[in-house]
């Protein structure tokens, strides 16, 4: 084994104690221990990698303590989901019904206005892919030479399609868990979820619809205790095809996208799952300089009418230039506040947001609202997804973040529940 290796053995096996110590203490496999046992494949998947043959070349040996920083973040990270876990939750408040269904009406009626673009593109992107060798190769290269793209009023309803898509997730689920529920709001959601899934493979891109089909993952173990037994067994089935569908779809992207490559399909799903580890090792704690802000509060900076905020990930890497490491790489969600604030403020960060989460997810008698609920799968999301990946509510997605607050603040502040018929 190549020297360095026992400090990523050492964090794997961190995190398979640290999983059945939690197991034994909630005595299920919650939401929690599902993020723990993905970061346990993750630190796998690294070792294989930084053992490659053909890609170990790209780290550089590793060191202890950046383990050891980013396992304590992450445990913070974890809280409000192992609160979630411990607490038994009896229930969840019902929302107001106006706001829920009004929710879902208008996200449904945007969903509408873009799905003809939507079903041409992902048709056309799709056959590309499973019919061209280099189609997804292609695509990949055609959808990041566009660079950043300025948004105009035409605009508008892709913009609250991706900030409100994640929610929307939620409340499909909290939808099944209601015996009388309005099918055709389910029916419209659940066509954004699928939409959502494959856009992103009919780019080239492959991050997008993983990160969606996370979020479906855990809304679905956040809500399936109060889904009914039958309806539970015929989303999973549905759930299992379409998932598998998917993966199929990912697993042909890749070959196209790496037919150029002296690298096996095996190895490109390695190096994909397992690179954010080491190369938080290598550069999460010193990456040559610190970006202020710049990629994780990107637009609320801008928002905020600071100068010289770039726009987008390509003036962003250009005025970050003398960086050992951009975005284009995955160093997980830890390492964007670290490589954009500095490692100590960092933890200030993570201290706060994590006591914040942990704060208002608490539930009351074994009950949660709705809002609460939002804030808690936020909390969820951002944990799973970053694990491999960056903070995925960076650039763009702080508005996601803002979508977030609003919808909370609507169901808390109309927290009086209608009886749904």
């Amino acid at each position: 084994m190549r020297e360095g290796s026992i400090w990523i053995i050492i964090y794997a096996i961190a995190w398979i104690m640290f999983y059945f110590v939690l197991y034994k203490k909630i005595k299920k496999f919650g939401i929690s221990s599902l993020i723990i046992l993905t970061y346990i494949i993750y630190a796998i998947c690294s070792l294989l990698l930084y053992n490659s043959n053909v890609l170990s070349g790209n780290y550089r040996t590793l060191e202890l303590f950046p383990y050891i920083y980013l396992f304590g973040m992450l445990v913070l990270s974890l809280l409000p989901a192992i609160q979630y876990d411990r607490e038994q939750i009896i229930k969840i408040k019902s929302p107001n019904t106006f706001v829920l269904n009004g929710f879902s009406i208008l996200f449904i009626l945007i969903s509408i206005i873009l799905l003809p673009n939507y079903l041409s593109s992902i048709q056309k992107g799709i056959n590309l892919i499973i019919f061209d060798p280099y189609g997804g190769a292609d695509l990949y290269k055609d959808t990041h030479d566009i660079g950043a793209v300025k948004r105009t009023f035409m605009d508008i309803p892709f913009v609250i399609f991706s900030m409100f898509s994640y929610i929307a997730v939620l409340v499909f689920f909290y939808y099944l868990t209601i015996p009388k529920s309005n099918k055709t709001l389910m029916f419209g959601l659940s066509i954004s979820m699928i939409v959502n899934l494959l856009a992103p493979i009919s780019r080239g891109l492959r991050t997008e619809t993983v990160l969606m089909l996370f979020a479906i993952v855990s809304s679905f173990f956040l809500m399936k205790k109060w889904i009914p037994e039958k309806r539970r067994k015929k989303i999973s089935l549905v759930g299992i095809s379409l998932i598998s569908g998917v993966v199929f779809l990912l697993v042909v992207l890749t070959i196209s996208r790496i037919v150029s490559r002296d690298i096996d399909v095996r190895g490109s799903m390695v190096e994909y799952v397992g690179q954010a580890n080491l190369n938080f090792n290598n550069y999460g704690l010193d990456a040559g300089g610190i970006r202020n802000g710049d990629r994780t509060c990107r637009i609320f900076k801008e928002i905020m009418m600071f100068d010289n905020v770039p726009n987008g990930p390509l003036q962003r890497r250009s005025k970050y230039q003398n960086l050992y490491i951009d975005d284009y790489y995955f160093y997980t969600f830890v390492g964007d506040f670290t490589i954009d604030f500095g490692p100590i403020i960092a933890v200030l960060i993570f201290v706060v947001t994590s006591f914040f989460f942990v704060k208002y997810t608490k539930s009351k008698h074994g009950t949660l609202s709705f809002s609460q609920l939002l804030i808690l799968y936020l909390s969820i999301l951002i944990p799973l997804q970053g694990g491999m990946y960056l903070f995925n509510y960076s650039d763009g997605g702080n508005y996601t973040l803002i979508a977030f607050a609003f919808m909370a603040t609507a169901f808390s502040s109309f927290n009086k529940p209608v009886r749904i018929r």
